[in-house]
């Protein structure tokens, strides 16, 4: 193909208009005045200016290790899952293992508690004579035979950590039990957890009077306040074990009684007490080993 139409003309035509005359500039180099232009002319013989090329990118090449996003996501909920277990670990390594048994209780039916146990005698007589005194300080004193020996039990705590730092003597042993939630009807769900708020009750209306927060008469209202409740409580039991007895049932049952009746015990006015907060832990005792498996 001929290209000779697109050279450049930069000669001056000569006398018949075609190309091949002088230069357009023929002085010396030096002496030039400016750098001659380029001028491009098409076939038609007329000057244009072309236009400038396009900027051509590379396409951007994909990373060669990049993994897909469903990798990604997995790696990172692991990595995600590795510091919340080593987080987990570490705070129950600082509690004491106490953040484990908190959880496990919390997705679990099972409670588990420490009992106190102090003053091993080999006769329940003398049980019953320590456990007056334990009393007088303001502990349960609740007589219980363990292992071949009778104790008495100063207090019952709902974590380890709290029972060994009870602040018995050479002589105490730590009981641990648990109570598990019967498998009954679901109707009486909404009854499974009332002993045990119960007790929770009791036993911060304890703490409450040895410290001096509250007196005895305000604890006693308290009290009859939950008297009254449980009672109600006891009665729609019974009502409803009366359309449907099974062993269970009426174990549970028989159970809400004695909470019933250690309620009632404490509601007794008739009855001399030296410590209020002994009788308070004293019932507590008697409401959680009767749920005890």
């Amino acid at each position: 193909m001929d290209y000779s139409k697109y050279y450049l003309k930069n000669y001056r035509p000569d006398d018949e208009g075609e190309a091949g005359g002088e230069p357009a500039y023929s002085g010396p180099l030096l002496d030039r005045p400016h750098t001659p232009e380029i001028v491009y002319i098409n076939p038609d013989g007329e000057e244009f200016v072309p236009d400038p090329p396009r900027e051509v990118r590379p396409a951007p090449r994909k990373s060669a290790d990049k993994k897909p996003f469903g990798v990604r996501l997995i790696i990172n909920v692991l990595i995600a899952l590795v510091v919340i277990l080593s987080i987990f670990v570490s705070v129950d390594f600082i509690t004491d293992g106490q953040l484990i048994e908190a959880v496990t209780e919390l997705f679990s039916q099972t409670r588990t508690y420490y009992a106190v146990l102090d003053l091993p005698s080999d006769t329940v007589q003398g049980t019953v004579v320590n456990a007056e005194t334990v009393r007088l300080g303001g502990k349960a004193g609740y007589p219980i035979k363990y292992d071949g020996s009778y104790y008495c039990v100063l207090d019952i705590y709902g974590d380890r950590k709290s029972a060994d730092n009870a602040g018995a003597s050479a002589n105490s042993v730590i009981y641990e039990f648990s109570c598990s939630a019967p498998d009954l009807p679901s109707e009486y769900d909404a009854y499974l957890d009332k002993p045990y708020e119960v007790c929770d009750n009791l036993d911060d209306i304890a703490a409450r009077l040895a410290t001096g927060e509250t007196s005895p008469s305000q604890a006693l209202l308290s009290v009859e306040e939950l008297y009254e409740q449980t009672l109600i409580e006891s009665d729609e039991l019974k009502a409803l074990s009366n359309e449907r007895a099974t062993k269970q049932i009426l174990e549970f049952v028989s159970d809400y009684s004695v909470a019933v009746a250690a309620l009632a015990s404490l509601c007794d006015e008739s009855v001399y007490r030296t410590n209020y907060a002994s009788d308070v832990r004293y019932a507590r005792c008697q409401i959680l080993f009767a749920f005890a498996l």
